[in-house]
């Protein structure tokens, strides 16, 4: 049986609508989509490259990604825009991919198949349905989440920032990945030729940061 720490706590709509009321506490996220990034550099670049590059960071960003993640514990979101950076510092002297599809997919099914498999549906519809689940078990305090379905196969899923003002940077960088997580999710979910797009973002003047998700 799973902790009750891993499961969200009951909030009331008020609290959905204006979550930065609730405390004062730092946006944070879950330990398995931390672990999740590195463990994907380290299968990409090799432990040296990934410790090489780690070391070459600002000392607040080594000491954010040095730490162990575990699965179920939260971890300050600053860490995400750590590995973002630690990402490009290995990209760009390697590779040079653009990851973040990659990174983003590899999340989801270390988080679905591993410790929150409570996240799997079995079939799209479902998924649907548990959209605003992820939310809760992945970050906190979550952005207010607009889940829109626009037929059998295709939803649009908008997030509020409004609420957050100037910590809206906080947020932006994990748009880059988001697409390849949902649509990951998607597709453990049994859907097939999944196509995520973001037609809207916070980061380029948008009201909201909107991402849309067709399948067959």
């Amino acid at each position: 049986m799973k902790p009750a720490a891993d499961l969200p706590s009951p909030r009331t709509q008020r609290d959905r609508a204006h979550p930065i009321r609730q405390s004062k506490i730092m946006a944070e996220t879950k330990g398995v989509l931390l672990s999740s990034w590195r463990q994907l550099l380290v299968q990409r670049f090799g432990e040296p490259a990934v410790a090489g590059a780690t070391k070459s960071l600002d000392p607040a960003d080594r000491v954010l990604l040095t730490q162990a993640f575990l699965p179920s514990s939260w971890y300050p979101f600053e860490t995400l825009h750590a590995f973002r950076r630690l990402t490009r510092s290995l990209a760009a002297t390697t590779t040079k991919e653009d990851l973040t599809d990659e990174i983003g997919r590899f999340m989801a099914e270390q988080a679905c198949l591993g410790v929150y498999r409570v996240l799997l549906a079995n079939e799209p519809s479902k998924l649907i349905e548990k959209l605003p689940l992820v939310e809760d078990l992945l970050f906190r305090p979550s952005r207010r989440m607009e889940v829109l379905p626009s037929g059998p196969s295709s939803v649009t899923v908008r997030y509020h920032y409004d609420d957050y003002g100037d910590s809206v940077k906080l947020y932006r960088s994990i748009c880059a990945s988001h697409i390849g997580f949902i649509s990951k999710m998607f597709e453990l979910a049994g859907a097939q030729g999944v196509k995520g797009q973001h037609p809207k973002c916070v980061s380029k003047g948008g009201r909201y940061c909107e991402f849309r998700y067709d399948w067959k």
